[in-house]
């Protein structure tokens, strides 16, 4: 069975969004999944027209927290990285949300790649 298609972004940007509201009140929030949100706005790589928009980005007033969601087993390290230090600069943290199957993987990847992120995972048990 492939696991990738039990949840989708949608879905798991809800439930995220919802968590976030809940749990720290942000001052705004913009997300590309849900509508009723205004989209993050594109993080482009310094000295670079290539930029990566974010799925999730909670904006309070000490800081700005990145969002994203990995829902495959592809490891866009210089996506994680932009956005971990984006997050860094603006006195945030970046977060990445995954799947229970998925988190040693990526717990992994980000260690061995020195990319500083918190990581919320989900059941799919």
């Amino acid at each position: 069975m492939n696991k990738e298609r039990i949840v989708d972004k949608t879905t798991v940007t809800r439930a995220v969004v919802q968590k976030i509201q809940n749990d720290t009140s942000p001052e705004r929030i913009r997300t590309t999944h849900l509508k009723g949100f205004d989209d993050p706005e594109t993080i482009y790589i310094k000295g670079n027209e290539k930029g990566y928009k974010p799925d999730i980005v909670a904006i309070n007033k000490n800081g700005i927290n990145v969002y994203e969601i990995e829902l495959s087993d592809q490891m866009p390290v210089e996506k994680w990285r932009l956005f971990s230090t984006y997050a860094q600069k603006n006195n945030g943290n970046l977060f990445l949300v995954v799947p229970d199957y998925l988190k040693e993987t990526i717990k992994r990847e980000i260690q061995d790649n020195e990319i500083h992120s918190r990581l919320i995972y989900f059941d799919t048990k």
